[in-house]
């Protein structure tokens, strides 16, 4: 296969000639309905699975301008932390391996964030 745009599944919006004005708009977008109550372990919005013996080049890749590289919003869940300074986080235990502009870097990982 080639060209430049191969793939499983391509969702595009056209906005050239139209106004956004709040809610959620994407190109793409996994609404999960009916998980409401318990922890549901084995549901996930997104998953990416390279299970062969080659190796990909990333599991996910960005191109363009945006304000954010994630835009992250709790709904009062325990996930994330927005009040977690950088001298309260402790045990760097490892980091995830990330291409910026074509330089290898790395974000580190804290084993707890107080």
């Amino acid at each position: 296969m080639s060209g430049t745009a191969v793939a499983g599944v391509y969702g595009q919006i056209d906005v050239s000639s139209g106004t956004l004005s709040g809610g959620n708009n994407a190109a793409v977008q996994a609404n999960i309905y009916g998980a409401n109550s318990s922890t549901w372990t084995y549901l996930n919005g997104i998953y990416v699975e390279h299970a062969g013996g080659g190796v990909i080049n990333s599991f996910a890749r960005f191109f363009g301008k945006s304000t954010y590289v994630f835009d992250f919003e709790s709904n009062a869940h325990n996930q994330m932390s927005s009040t977690c300074t950088p001298s309260a986080v402790t045990g760097t235990t490892g980091g995830l391996k990330i291409l910026v502009d074509g330089v290898v870097r790395w974000i580190p990982l804290a084993a707890t964030c107080p």
